[in-house]
This record gives C-alpha cells, sequence and structure tokens, in this order.
C-alpha cells in the first residue's frame, strides 16, 4: 500500500505511511498476529465491528505509520500488489476490497509468467507444471509476499534459456 504513495522502502525504525482508512485493519492485523494462533471468526474480537464494516466503511482521512516487514526487500517484487492496490484506491474501496484487489495482482502475474514458461519450454513441461503445481509455489502465489514473482520470473527465465538453446 504504501508503495502506491511513493515510498519505495520502510524508513529506519521499519515504518511506513498508509491512508487512515487502513488504520483499522492493520491494527486488527497486528494484534490477531501477536497473539499467535488467529481465531477461527473475527466475531468478539477486540476493534471488529463486523465484516460490512471492514469491506465497505471509507474509514477517516489522513495517514498512520505502521510497522513494516519490508525494510530487506526492495519494491520490485511488490509492484503487481500495488497494481491492486493502486486500482482499488483510485475507485475508492474501501482497504479490505483493496487487499482484495492485492491478491489478484500477487498470483496473476507469477500464473501468466508460469503459464509462459511452460508453452515456452522445448523440452521438460511436465517438469515445470510439477514445479509449478508444487505446495510451496502455490502458497507463495497466494501470500503478499514477492518470492511468487521471484519463483516464476526463474522458471520463465529457464524456459526461456532452454528456448534458445534449442534454436
Amino acid at each position: 500500500m504504501a508503495l502506491t504513495d511513493g515510498q519505495l522502502t520502510a524508513d529506519r525504525d521499519g515504518m511506513v505511511t498508509l491512508p487512515a482508512s487502513f488504520a483499522r485493519t492493520a491494527d486488527l492485523y497486528t494484534r490477531l498476529v501477536a497473539d499467535g494462533v488467529p481465531p477461527v471468526s473475527l466475531e468478539g474480537q477486540a476493534g471488529f465491528a463486523g465484516y460490512e464494516d471492514l469491506f465497505n466503511s471509507p474509514g477517516p482521512s489522513g495517514t498512520v505509520r505502521v510497522a513494516s516487514r519490508v525494510l530487506s526487500y526492495g519494491p520490485v517484487g511488490y509492484l503487481p500488489q500495488a497494481v491492486g492496490v493502486g486500482l482499488g484506491r483510485l475507485v475508492g474501496a474501501p482497504p479490505l476490497t483493496c487487499f482484495t484487489w492485492r491478491d489478484w495482482g500477487t498470483s496473476s502475474r507469477p500464473a501468466a509468467l508460469l503459464f509462459f514458461a511452460i508453452r515456452l519450454a522445448p523440452f521438460g513441461k511436465h517438469l515445470f507444471a510439477l514445479v509449478a503445481l508444487l505446495p510451496m509455489t502455490m502458497f507463495e502465489l497466494a501470500s503478499v509476499s514477492c518470492d511468487a514473482l521471484t519463483i516464476s520470473g526463474a522458471m520463465f527465465f529457464t524456459a526461456l534459456l532452454l528456448w534458445r538453446a534449442r534454436a
């Protein structure tokens, strides 16, 4: 989300500045992560006013600083996620809807790269498909980390090298 505002990384304290509309969602997430085991339902959790509120409430204006774990990563791997959040913010979508669009951005580009890697590989297509369908690859495609783009990019690059060596 910070990337959509032009923040390429966290500050020295590991903090990023987000729109205040994300404050409640970030606070709820931080408390749930601190507890260790996430609850089965958000009902009854402090700071949770209902799913309808999370999806449709525009929230307050202004900004809020929140802790971030992206200090060790560069911004390029997060561009697909930033596109999804940026589109959501562009149309005035509430935070949880922006997160849903972020997830679409997280998995769609790497999935396309994996598709083209399998198509491009001159041999071993089944092996490429097997690696693409491994549980860890699927987990990374569903996560917010930039590892999905790294994995799919490496597979695409390998397929490209094999294709070029065959030509």
